[in-house]
């Protein structure tokens, strides 16, 4: 993989049992250094776990929605997040019926509260999307608003602009501990993602207790959100709000690297073969910096 990451000390994956973590790091990677498959009753992760390739240190730590590995699950990422250094942290989720998992927002609240990092700070994977729902979220604005919404309303001070959608791959379906190259969109969206510079002493510890009670008060809030559109729009401004320089420098950044890709594309010895990937990068980012710069 072609990352640009010389000046990155470790990259940090968050989320859920069955989100995918550990197969979007072996892509990244190219061998199978973290366990993935498929696993009944708890996740295949239930340890801090780190690779160092390349003078890179690649992490995997376990969710917090296992309720037998909570606490566990906590200490795991709050030690991942006191290595030091600077980090490309994303967390990443899966949709259920269309529908962002309360657990997997609780999730994400849980450890933002815990670490120094802004809205900006960080990115966000919405992986293993069936082809219709890919599809709808790449190419209808309102989907991904209200998709995307039930997250920045209930965080709206840690919002990020930066958010990726990784289709299914059926190939890995089921399969334990397949290396199969991430998507080159993928690749790009994690190379252009910011860093940011974490020092142990300012984390502090991921609270486990009150989980389940922080699930339910948001499994409420989706559910009000979601019957009243007008005022989730209204919030999701709201979230936003008073951070428009902030989100639109992060995104005329990421234009920025789409713009240089393009232009390197042209260098290519196979340009036309790259044309419908780019095509589409530069569409999504296009179609986010609007959306954020209304």
């Amino acid at each position: 993989m072609d990352l640009c990451l010389v000046s990155t000390s470790n990259v940090l994956l968050i989320g859920n049992p069955g989100t995918g973590k550990s197969t979007i790091l072996n892509g990244l990677i190219g061998k199978p250094a973290f366990r993935s498959g498929v696993s009944y009753g708890s996740g295949l992760t239930y340890q801090f776990d780190k690779v160092e390739e390349g003078g890179i240190r690649y992490m995997d730590t376990p969710g917090l929605s296992d309720v037998t590995m909570r606490q566990k699950a906590a200490d795991a990422i709050t030690e991942a997040l006191k290595q030091e250094g600077t980090y490309k942290i994303f967390f990443v989720v899966v949709l259920q019926n269309g529908r962002v998992r309360a657990e997997d927002i609780a999730t994400m609240s849980s450890v933002l509260k815990a670490a120094p990092i802004n809205g900006t700070d960080y990115g966000l994977i919405t992986n293993q999307l069936p082809p219709r729902e890919f599809k709808d979220l790449q190419s209808l604005p309102d989907v991904a608003q209200e998709v995307l919404g039930s997250i920045w309303c209930t965080m709206p001070e840690k919002a990020t602009p930066h958010v990726h959608f990784l289709p299914r791959d059926d190939e890995l379906e089921g399969a334990d501990d397949v290396v199969k190259p991430l998507p080159k969109d993928c690749v790009d969206f994690i190379d252009m993602t910011p860093g940011v510079e974490i020092k142990g002493e300012e984390v502090k510890q991921v609270q486990a207790d009150g989980y389940e009670e922080q699930v339910t008060q948001l499994e409420q809030k989706l559910s009000d959100l979601l019957r009243d559109k007008e005022a989730m729009q209204a919030q999701m401004r709201e979230a936003f709000k008073g951070r428009e320089k902030e989100t639109a420098k992060a995104m005329s950044k990421m234009l920025g690297i789409q713009r240089d890709i393009f232009l390197n594309m042209f260098k290519a010895a196979q340009p036309a073969q790259r044309m419908p990937d780019l095509v589409k990068d530069v569409a999504l980012v296009s179609l986010a910096f609007k959306f954020f710069a209304r």
